[in-house]
C-alpha cells in the first residue's frame, strides 16, 4: 500500500535535500573565490582553484563559462574536467572553454568573452532594450543622427580612439580594468567612430547604456524540499 509511497516521498527529500546543500557549498565558494564584474567577465583566485575538491571545482568552472560564455547548454563535462586539471597543473597557460577564454593575471585566472565565439554586432533602434550575445542588454534613449550598432569594441577597434587601440601598458593603474580585456568590453559606435565605452567611462554623458545581464546567472535560487 503506502509504503513504497512513504519511502519514494522519503529519498525525494532526501535527494532535494542533498541538491540544495551541494548548491549551497557552490555559492559559497563562488563567494570566497570569484569575484564578477559587471563588464561581463569573471576573476577567479587562482589559488583557489588547487585547493577545492575537484567535483567542485569542476561545477564551478561549468557555472562560470555557462554565465561568462552565454551558454545555452551546459558545457560538456569531459571538458570541464580536462581544464580543472590543467588549471590545477599549470594557471598561468590560457584555456578555453564554452566560448571562454581563461587566462592568468595577477595571481587570479581571468574567464571572458572568447572574440571568435561572440555574436555579430547588432544595430539598435530607438526606445528598445535588446539582449545581445545573451549577455548584455543595451538601450537608446533618443533617435541618433545616424545608426547605431553594439558590439565589442574589438570587433570596431579601427574605429575607437587611439588610446584603446594601443598595445598592452606596462603597468595600469590600480583598478583599472586589464588592456587585455579591453577588446571583450561592449561598445556603441556609429559611422563616424566609437560613440560609448560605458565600463571604460566613455561616452556616458550620451545616456548610451550597456549592463550585463547574463542568461545564465553566476548564482541560481535554492531548489525546494518536497
Amino acid at each position: 500500500g503506502g509504503e513504497p509511497i512513504e519511502a519514494a516521498i522519503a529519498e525525494t527529500r532526501r535527494c532535494a535535500a542533498a541538491r540544495i546543500g551541494r548548491e549551497r557549498e557552490l555559492d559559497a565558494w563562488l563567494a570566497r573565490s570569484v569575484a564578477l564584474h559587471p563588464a561581463g567577465f569573471a576573476a577567479i583566485d587562482a589559488a583557489a582553484l588547487g585547493t577545492a575538491p575537484a567535483e567542485l571545482c569542476e561545477r564551478l568552472l561549468a557555472r562560470i563559462a555557462a554565465s561568462i560564455g552565454g551558454l545555452r547548454y551546459p558545457p560538456r563535462r569531459e571538458r570541464v574536467a580536462r581544464l580543472r586539471a590543467a588549471l590545477a597543473a599549470d594557471p598561468r597557460r590560457g584555456r578555453t572553454l564554452g566560448g571562454c577564454r581563461f587566462v592568468f593575471w595577477r595571481k587570479r585566472v581571468l574567464v571572458f568573452r572568447e572574440p571568435a565565439a561572440a555574436d555579430p554586432p547588432v544595430r539598435l533602434e530607438p526606445g528598445n532594450r535588446v539582449l545581445w550575445d545573451r549577455r548584455f542588454t543595451a538601450s537608446l534613449p533618443s533617435a541618433p543622427a545616424a545608426p547605431v550598432m553594439l558590439g565589442y569594441l574589438g570587433q570596431r577597434i579601427a574605429a575607437a580612439p587611439a588610446a584603446l587601440r594601443a598595445g598592452p601598458a606596462r603597468s595600469e593603474p590600480a583598478g583599472a580594468l586589464p588592456r587585455l580585456l579591453h577588446p571583450n568590453l561592449p561598445a556603441l559606435w556609429d559611422e563616424t567612430g566609437v560613440l560609448s565605452v560605458p565600463h571604460l567611462g566613455l561616452g556616458s554623458d550620451r545616456g548610451l547604456s550597456a549592463s550585463f545581464r547574463p542568461s545564465n546567472p553566476l548564482t541560481h535560487a535554492g531548489f525546494t524540499v518536497v
